[in-house]
């Protein structure tokens, strides 16, 4: 991976975000196609518009364009369309994290590293006092604690699929023997432990 690389990701999240607030992934058949003014129409975008943003998806093969003008859906704009905890994950991504990761800097400026819980780079994005979670209680935000369930729920079916099927459960009370490990130390170097044990005990 290159610099270029790292700093191209943002835009991809970006127009996935896009892509996924304006339900474009719905406009496209699941196994035919539209043409961009049909897509277009769909979402209330402008023809112009809707035609950048999916061809630039189309650089990190979300969608494709199987004759001039019209559009089809690729396994990765399938899986938009077909899982919806995905889409949480997707919609949790642009509407939150994305938010808050280039707020980093101002937040060490501000506040340091001083471990506070309300004195984060999410508190500067999103102009609040509260944490993470007394912010996702409040009614308004019911649709962001939701997106960000979906989120953590799609990231532990991953998780277990990484895992050859074990789920968390099993990995803390099952599968490892961990009063073998004495008061070894455990590096969990491909950071699969860490997901599931963040998911179980959160």
């Amino acid at each position: 991976m290159t610099v270029l690389t790292v700093i191209k990701q943002k835009y991809d999240t970006a127009a996935l975000g896009v892509i996924n607030h304006f339900s474009i992934h719905k406009a496209v058949p699941l196994d035919g196609e539209a043409s961009f003014s049909e897509i277009a129409i769909s979402t209330g975008l402008t023809e112009d518009f809707t035609t950048r943003i999916i061809r630039y998806a189309m650089t990190s093969y979300i969608f494709e364009e199987p004759r001039p003008g019209f559009v089809a859906h690729t396994a990765s704009s399938r899986v938009l369309l077909e899982n919806k905890l995905f889409r949480g994950m997707v919609a949790h991504t642009a509407n939150e994290v994305f938010e808050c990761v280039v707020k980093i800097t101002k937040a060490l400026e501000k506040y340091g590293d001083s471990g506070e819980p309300n004195e984060t780079p999410f508190n500067i994005a999103f102009g609040t006092d509260q944490t993470l979670w007394s912010f996702y209680e409040r009614p308004e935000n019911e649709w962001r604690k939701q997106n960000f369930h979906d989120a953590m729920k799609f990231l532990t079916e991953q998780a277990a699929l990484a895992s050859g099927g074990s789920s968390a459960d099993n990995l803390l009370n099952g599968d490892v023997d961990w009063e073998a490990f004495g008061n070894g130390l455990v590096v969990d170097v491909r950071v699969l432990l860490s997901i599931l044990l963040v998911l179980t005990c959160s």
